[in-house]
């Protein structure tokens, strides 16, 4: 495990609050991940944790709160600009473009890198191809260790559903992500699947020096992989410390655990 050290948070959440008419989805919630670690957010369904990451991804705009990412405040920014910055997602229900091939869906991820115009990649211009050359080549490399080379011209639609959730995030590490928000990866998959996506969870964040937001519900793999967990009920914050301190926290075992062990 990582060990936060002294060094600023690469994530800070500071007393967000979002509602939608008389619901609140999250009440004076604040939060800090640090560089390097695997975080867990967890808590019953409509805790407040896909309104957490949409906020991260700047779907939502809370109406009270800051995010910060790596000293620059985020809530200023377009959606579009979150890649650009260093923050990745992949999504409860998958969004690959299923008609297009494996290569094609990851190499997708990096045009938030890219500089190529709508005029360079109309005239094809030299530049624009040694662009495309190197996220054509760079998404080989991802493929390559996601396992997924024998299906690189194979249609994403046509593929099992574990294998769709690899291209998704290869697609997110194509964008090269500082932090990478998961959102349910575990869910549909079997227990051989889930094994595997645990080491890569691992594997990705030594081997592309990734800082990990992981919402799942999946309480063995969060509490096995995660540093640091933040638990959520009705919007509010009610846990936050360490895998074991969490465990023992009455406020998550009668909202959550007291729930599944009943």
């Amino acid at each position: 495990m990582t060990s936060a050290g002294t060094a600023s948070p690469l994530l800070e959440v500071s007393n967000l609050r979002l509602a939608f008419g008389g619901i609140v989805a999250l009440d004076d919630v604040s939060m800090n991940v640090a560089r390097g670690e695997i975080c867990g957010l967890i808590g019953p369904n409509g805790a407040g944790k896909t309104s957490l990451f949409n906020c991260l991804s700047g779907l939502y705009r809370p109406s009270q709160g800051n995010i910060v990412f790596d000293g620059q405040p985020t809530l200023t920014l377009p959606e579009h600009r979150m890649a650009g910055i260093g923050i990745g997602r992949t999504f409860q229900n998958l969004a690959l473009f299923k008609t297009m091939t494996v290569l094609e869906n990851i190499m997708v991820g990096s045009y938030s890198k890219t500089s190529s115009g709508f005029i360079g990649n109309f005239l094809r211009l030299p530049s624009v191809r040694r662009e495309q050359a190197g996220v054509e080549k760079s998404a080989r490399e991802i493929a390559r260790f996601l396992d997924l080379g024998k299906w690189l011209d194979a249609f994403a639609g046509d593929l099992p559903f574990g294998i769709q959730k690899r291209i998704e995030f290869g697609r997110a590490l194509a964008a090269e992500p500082r932090l990478l928000l998961l959102d349910e990866p575990a869910a549909g998959l079997n227990h051989e699947e889930l094994s595997g996506l645990k080491r890569l969870i691992l594997d990705a964040r030594k081997n592309f020096g990734l800082t990990v937001l992981l919402v799942e519900h999946h309480m063995e793999m969060v509490m096995s992989l995660s540093d640091h967990v933040v638990a959520l009920n009705f919007g509010r914050k009610i846990a936050d410390g360490t895998p074991a301190q969490v465990q023992d926290n009455p406020d998550l075992i009668r909202a959550y655990l007291g729930a599944e062990a009943a």
